[in-house]
């Protein structure tokens, strides 16, 4: 789940043809509204999880609402291909009670529970016309700063504060009729992981846009992240595997 030289090599035919091509920008801008859910755990050592087990986020933590925040997406189509950019940030604090061990806080214990994360994907497609719609296959790189806290009330704290950045392909369709258009794409990689695990980790949202002008848009749909991940802090060793969804709507301009 680190970054990969092909991402930086796929994007430099886009580049190099953008460079000749007169682009087309859009910017949307919105709400999204999500909800995380899943398990972690948490062992109190590197190099395995050492019969760590993973907890509810709902359940031990006591979190799982929906939460709102503000999206941004930025997209530069250049004939054939494009780029684009997105991003948006999640927070959630809740109180739970551990049902095992979390490191080293020991399980039945209350604890109050912060989840953040901060979410940029960036990337680069290729479009291809098959008459009223279209279909891009491309690159991707998601950006995720993941920080999850659990603290007793003496004051022990269990950290996992990660900066990923995961390297997908990923798939774009669009089509419309008129002024209404629909846009899928979805995002896909799995790896080795610590411990001899597998990582996965998939990305995918649908929207829908209603364009009353040329240059302006409303929009409305959801996404979906999951990640099913180990890896390391400095001192321990952690498993993740967590689901953040939820439905966005905004407008944007074009030009």
């Amino acid at each position: 789940m680190r970054k990969q030289p092909l991402f930086v090599f796929g994007l430099v035919p886009v580049l190099v043809h953008a460079a000749c091509a007169a682009p087309k920008f859009a910017v949307d801008a919105g709400y999204t509204q999500m909800k995380v859910a899943g398990t972690v755990a948490l062992a109190n050592s590197v190099g395995s999880l050492n019969g760590a087990v993973e907890q509810g986020i709902d359940s031990a933590f006591g979190l799982g609402d929906q939460r709102g925040s503000p999206f941004l997406r930025v997209d530069a189509e250049f004939g054939g291909p494009g780029l684009f950019a997105s991003g948006f940030s999640f927070a959630e604090h809740g109180r739970g009670v551990l049902a095992a061990n979390f490191g080293g806080i020991a399980s039945a214990t209350p604890v109050n529970s912060e989840f953040e994360l901060l979410a940029t994907k960036v990337g680069g497609v290729w479009s291809f016309d098959l008459g009223p719609a279209s279909i891009a296959p491309g690159i991707a790189l998601d950006v995720f700063d993941f920080d999850f806290r659990a603290s007793d009330s003496i004051g022990n704290a269990e950290i996992i504060d990660e900066l990923v950045a995961v390297p997908v392909l990923m798939l774009r369709g669009e089509g419309g009729l008129g002024p209404v258009r629909l846009r899928g794409e979805i995002g896909y990689i799995e790896g080795p992981g610590s411990g001899g695990s597998t990582n996965r980790f998939v990305d995918a949202e649908a929207a829908l846009a209603w364009s009353p002008s040329a240059n302006w848009h409303l929009l409305a749909g959801y996404r979906h992240i999951g990640v099913d991940a180990t890896g390391d802090t400095d001192t321990q060793t952690f498993a993740i595997d967590i689901e953040l969804r939820g439905w966005f709507v905004g407008g944007g301009i074009a030009f």
